[in-house]
């Protein structure tokens, strides 16, 4: 529920509360989503943090860059909760956690040659809070854990997992039948969405439509 309410909120900020809603709506209502959510399931509680680190990012970057004193502890609130995000999601399931929203952010950023907002990310001290959040949990874990612990999550569950598919092995084709089964029924309506997004009509607003297309790839 929180996730489909931060979709919402993305869906407000990019474009209308109308796109808001129906983003959300369709989010409930696909099927591989709401399976999903019934389940004790980690990837639910990394999405949500994902798409909450996803937010405060586009927050931030729509703040003017001389704002005023009055909107700086917001603005610093939305770039740091970016970080957090990505750590709390990187306790829930590894590297995953920030490697995804890092990669958006940084790709919508170098797409719109936005070299200044690259600067003004706070990376060091954003990374630092990181950090923090990560190894407050992960560093006692480890000391209880031992070796096996470390090896387990580190590398056996995130890198061999994602490179060796040891897991759950599947022939490369197998997202082009499987993908389109999880999500309808709104997966129907994906080629039209794009055409739309890329036609004449929204190319003003085609910074808003990238830094959506990034994060749904």
């Amino acid at each position: 529920m929180l996730t489909i309410l931060l979709t919402f909120f993305i869906g407000k900020a990019l474009y209308s509360s109308r796109t808001g809603f129906l983003s959300g709506l369709i989010l409930a209502t696909s099927f591989e989503f709401s399976y999903l959510s019934t389940r004790a399931n980690m990837d639910t509680t990394l999405t949500f943090f994902t798409t909450a680190s996803l937010l405060c990012f586009f927050l931030w970057h729509r703040f003017p860059k001389e704002g005023s004193l009055s909107q700086k502890p917001l603005k610093d609130l939305t770039i740091y909760g970016f970080y957090a995000g990505m750590g709390l999601a990187t306790l829930v399931k590894g590297p995953v956690g920030f490697i995804l929203p890092l990669f958006i952010s940084l790709i919508y950023l170098v797409i719109q040659k936005d070299w200044e907002g690259m600067k003004r990310m706070r990376l060091l001290t954003g990374m630092a809070l990181f950090l923090v959040i990560v190894l407050s949990w992960y560093l006692p874990a480890v000391v209880k854990g031992g070796e096996d612990y470390l090896h387990a999550t580190l590398f056996r569950q995130t890198v061999a997992r994602y490179s060796d598919g040891w897991s759950k092995a599947r022939p490369i084709y197998y997202y082009l039948y499987n993908f389109p089964i999880d999500f309808l029924p709104w997966v129907l309506f994906i080629p039209a969405a794009v055409a739309f997004g890329f036609s004449r009509r929204r190319w003003k607003k085609k910074g808003n439509f990238c830094f959506y297309s990034y994060g749904l790839l």
